[in-house]
């Protein structure tokens, strides 16, 4: 036993772990089976292991893609409020060009 903490004590003793899977159907069960044999030398419990790895990793990613895109749409409302206001600021102003400390350049 290694200790973890003061009072808590890991177990690295190896255990087995039997369950049942009812309901997965054939075709799909014959599928996961053959990549098991194919990429994990008929281990199970590596893929299992694995898949949930993959899941876990695809849960985060859509996480982080769903950010992205939030804050995208919110650049993109930040952006259009700022062409917004530089297009009032311009009318206010009567300039068709932009200010610089020379004079106007004005836009072709």
């Amino acid at each position: 036993m290694v200790e973890k903490g003061l009072d808590e004590k890991i177990d690295l003793k190896p255990r087995n772990i039997n369950f049942s899977v009812n309901g997965m159907p054939e075709k799909i069960f014959a599928d996961w089976n053959s990549s098991c044999i194919e990429n994990y030398g008929d281990c199970r419990w590596v893929k299992m292991f694995s898949d949930h790895q993959k899941a876990k990793q695809f849960d985060e990613m859509l996480a982080l893609y769903s950010r992205a895109l939030t804050e995208i749409d919110e650049v993109k409302e930040a952006l259009e409020v700022l062409s917004k206001e530089i297009s009032q600021l311009k009318s206010e102003k009567g300039m068709s060009g932009v200010q610089t400390l020379g004079g106007v350049a004005r836009e072709s």
